[in-house]
């Protein structure tokens, strides 16, 4: 009988520890919701005037949060331990140019959930007159572009160490995508700007620009001012972009986002279809 009770007994203290196990095992991360700043809700990038802005957000789980940190690129904004399942937070930041806005929430099971954003400075944008872009035969013209500056760099200047991570663009005119701009990453540039020396596969720094073709007219190009309306022009097209933007046209304005997170729109005025032909540009990109 005794032997009886204490295997009984055994078998008891085995199942709470396995219901124990589960329900550990079943506990969720940590969730952040209604992230705002200034009052605006954000999804992936949201941009502001210069200045102080006030970001704030709530943070829950299904059993206790031990802390959380907000970080303004590498810079930490605000970091504490909270010792509850729910938290509100506000914090307030010195807006002075573009950066990426980071929190993290760790939970008492050490479960993790990080939300980055683009936080953008609202205002003026750079407005570069017409750049002429050269496809990879043409002798004459650069076929590279750095939107930051608007310098147009030929491949043997791109390609040197202190120019690769300033390059968010470049043209060439192809068989198949015929009049083309593409990201320094993508895989069909690579085949053309492919020199032994200088050639796209010999880079360290390829920027990882995003493009997407967009509806508007140059009329409605001219008319942009500020960098929400730079943001609003990609995000009003579907997906996330892609590396390149083929088949371009007169009159066509192409919306992309570099790798710094800086949205911007080419507004395409004049173009010589062939490989060693070239396309001119009006590009204006946030700052």
């Amino acid at each position: 009988m005794k032997k009886l009770t204490y295997l009984l007994s055994a078998l008891l203290i085995a199942s709470i520890g396995l219901v124990g196990c589960d329900n550990a095992e079943d506990n969720e991360a940590p969730t952040i919701s209604n992230l705002k700043v200034n009052g605006v809700a954000v999804v992936d990038a949201v941009s502001a005037k210069a200045g102080e802005v006030t970001i704030t957000f709530d943070l829950a789980d299904d059993s206790e949060i031990k802390n959380y940190t907000v970080l303004a690129g590498s810079t930490s904004l605000d970091s504490k331990e909270v010792g509850a399942d729910k938290k509100s937070v506000t914090v307030t930041y010195n807006l002075v140019s573009s950066v990426i806005i980071t929190i993290n929430v760790t939970d008492d099971d050490d479960k993790t959930t990080t939300k980055p954003f683009n936080l953008n400075k609202d205002g003026n944008i750079s407005a570069f007159e017409e750049k002429l872009l050269g496809s990879y035969l043409n002798t004459s013209a650069g076929s590279f572009l750095a939107t930051v500056t608007g310098t147009v760099y030929t491949q043997a200047t791109a390609f040197e160490t202190a120019n690769q991570s300033k390059i968010d663009m470049l043209y060439y005119f192809g068989a198949t995508n015929k009049a083309t701009l593409a990201a320094p990453n993508d895989d069909d540039a690579a085949t053309i700007y492919n020199n032994a020396t200088t050639g796209l596969q010999k880079w360290t720094t390829k920027n990882a620009t995003k493009f997407k073709m967009t509806t508007l007219t140059a009329a409605q190009f001219t008319s942009v001012t500020t960098d929400t309306e730079l943001m609003a022009a990609f995000d009003a097209v579907a997906g996330t972009g892609d590396s390149f933007s083929k088949e371009l046209a007169i009159g066509k304005v192409v919306a992309f986002k570099t790798a710094a997170g800086k949205y911007g729109l080419a507004n395409v005025t004049a173009l010589v279809e062939n490989a060693n032909g070239s396309i001119k540009i009006l590009v204006k990109v946030g700052k």
